[in-house]
């Protein structure tokens, strides 16, 4: 490779460089769960912001690559030659002119009045009046059970945060602290959290009940539970165990998917089977 070839490649390193920083690390850190991100951050959000990305990448190897031209050029003719733009190319560079600041300017209107406050945006469960599309602590205590009392106020427990989304039309992020004391007389007492997704289709769900599942696979202490001998209700299920040593489960019905994580705080238990069958019988 000659010197002028060299000098040629070392330009790209400054669009290796962006491709790291603002494509492969974030892939990296979100454990490669894109649409897991996607429906989070928020789909036009996030589709945005990864165009822009790809934008900028293709206009830095542009750069690189008419820089190269020229240098070849200079070399072989001592001048470079006079071109002429057409109509078309002068449209396409007016056109990007105007619709990448539209872009950023739409990125940043996103980022600072849509996302901001999440957590103010939560409510208390008992002010909440929708229906709940999934079984909670009351559910899992069956009937005939009675004083049920919230436990853990504040800081977010007790709590959910409703949402919509491109992809999933409805979002919840569940809280539950409780305990009820169940028909037998016996106390069930502990915490449970519902990550819900309404898709808008079956197969959006299973995308994205794997990615659920293969984003905790990264946490400490990630151990799966075998769940091939319990009768689920869904089309999809996994269960494993995290650094909360806690149960887990992420069951995909239809286009339904839900990761639910149980803890209980008393001798008396309910075992994964029964409260995992309650859920999964309540979806769809």
């Amino acid at each position: 490779m000659d010197k002028h070839n060299f000098k040629g490649w070392l330009y790209l390193l400054p669009a290796i460089a962006f491709l790291g920083v603002f494509l492969i690390y974030p892939l990296i850190a979100v454990r490669g769960a894109l649409l897991l991100t996607a429906v989070e951050l928020g789909t036009w959000f996030f589709l945005i912001g990864l165009l822009l990305v790809l934008w900028g990448l293709v206009d830095a190897v542009r750069r690189v690559v008419l820089l190269k031209r020229m240098q070849r050029q200079l070399r072989e003719t001592g001048q470079l030659e006079k071109t002429s733009g057409s109509r078309r190319s002068m449209i396409l560079y007016y056109v990007k002119r105007i619709l990448k600041p539209l872009l950023i300017l739409l990125w940043l209107l996103y980022l600072l009045l849509y996302p901001g406050g999440e957590e103010e945006r939560r409510i208390p469960l008992d002010q909440y009046q929708g229906q709940l599309p999934f079984a909670t602590i009351r559910d899992f205590a069956g009937e005939g059970a009675q004083d049920y009392q919230a436990t853990l106020m504040g800081m977010g427990f007790n709590t959910l945060l409703e949402r919509q989304d491109l992809l999933a039309p409805r979002c919840i992020d569940y809280h539950e602290n409780a305990q009820i004391t169940m028909a037998d007389g016996s106390l069930l007492s502990g915490g449970l959290m519902v990550d819900y997704y309404e898709t808008r289709s079956p197969q959006i769900a299973r995308a994205l009940a794997i990615e659920l599942h293969r984003h905790d696979r990264w946490e400490r202490d990630y151990a799966p539970i075998d769940i091939e001998g319990l009768d689920l209700d869904a089309d999809w299920a996994c269960a494993y165990k995290t650094v909360t040593h806690f149960p887990t489960v992420v069951l995909q019905k239809g286009n339904v998917v839900v990761r639910a994580q149980f803890y209980q705080l008393v001798e008396s238990q309910l075992s994964l089977d029964e409260w995992a069958g309650i859920l999964a019988d309540s979806l769809g």
